[in-house]
């Protein structure tokens, strides 16, 4: 019985040093984000260096036609060159192999 208790209490002070371990990266975690520091500067070490967003692209009409070329240009392109071409004949359901005709 002694044996039990001693390995009992031997995996319970390996259990709380396992709490305390992620205890404590959990709260490193949370002072990390509560301290406002983004991704980047996580990355960069968070020593003075701050990530400077990408400039906005220019808004305005030119900006807008160019967006919407870049959405539906390829399928508008594609659907003008398919109703330039002549439409072909419809297929028959029937083979006009003469191997495979009943009047043969």
């Amino acid at each position: 019985m002694a044996k039990d208790e001693v390995e009992i209490d031997a995996a319970l002070e390996r259990t709380r040093q396992i709490w305390k371990c992620m205890m404590m990266r959990v709260r490193g975690l949370w002072e990390h984000i509560a301290s406002g520091q983004g991704p980047r500067e996580a990355m960069a070490g968070g020593v003075g260096v701050r990530y400077q967003p990408p400039a906005p692209e220019p808004a305005g009409p030119t900006q807008l036609a160019h967006t919407l070329w870049q959405t539906y240009g390829p399928n508008l392109t594609a659907l003008l060159y398919a109703l330039s071409k002549p439409p072909s004949p419809p297929s028959s359901p029937f083979p006009s192999d003469k191997r495979y005709s009943v009047y043969v």
